[in-house]
């Protein structure tokens, strides 16, 4: 009677908790990656960090669901860790962006960041889906159903970061290099002057600027 009690309150209090930890981390990414420049902040970057990883959650048990793939409420748990990979995935990928030459061209600036975290996050992400799915050998059904559902999850995770998260950063980087408002997207004209005239000026000096 106790295991069909919690059964049954399993799943509300997963989706009520999973709400909350999914409200913290979209103001966590928010707040770290804002910036007092309305140019160069990386709001919407932070928003779709955090919005890849729930794609990449629904796509993993979507696609193991649609197989008809036994579904045992140990798996309630892989977003709380899904929600920790991918935003570690976005804050790598938006650390290796700041790295880069705010003179260079986009699609150079992106490159540059794949140079540099794509084997990151490829490595990381190798060895958690391997180690899942190593644990799929598991005699016990609900570690079988977790693995599963995680090591899918985590390969969608690394998909949806090198493709959907970084086409939305080449998106904000060309907003940047428009130096458009990043909530109006209107040209900062005033600001646009002053911010070339102190690009060039470091760069004739030599210095390298971020952002």
């Amino acid at each position: 009677m106790s295991m069909q009690w919690e059964f049954e309150k399993s799943p509300d209090s997963v989706i009520f908790l999973f709400s909350i930890t999914y409200a913290i981390a979209i103001i966590f990414s928010v707040g770290s990656c804002w910036r007092l420049d309305n140019v160069r902040t990386k709001v919407w970057v932070a928003l779709c960090g955090v919005l890849s990883t729930g794609l990449a959650i629904v796509s993993g048990f979507g696609a193991l669901l649609l197989l008809e793939q036994p579904f045992v409420m140990t798996a309630a748990s892989c977003p709380f860790m899904l929600l920790g990979i991918g935003l570690d995935d976005m804050f790598i990928m938006v650390s290796c962006w700041q790295r880069t030459r705010v003179l260079d061209s986009v699609p150079s600036r992106l490159s540059q960041t794949y140079s540099e975290a794509a084997v990151s996050i490829t490595i990381t992400s190798l060895t958690d889906a391997l180690a899942l799915f190593l644990g799929y050998m598991s005699p016990f059904g609900s570690v079988q159903s977790f693995c599963l559902y995680a090591g899918f999850s985590v390969s969608f995770c690394y998909l949806y970061s090198i493709t959907f998260l970084g086409a939305c950063m080449a998106l904000n980087g060309q907003r940047e290099a428009g130096n458009q408002h990043w909530f109006t997207c209107i040209k900062c004209l005033k600001i646009c002057l002053q911010v070339i005239q102190k690009h060039l000026a470091f760069a004739a000096l030599g210095v390298v600027i971020i952002a």
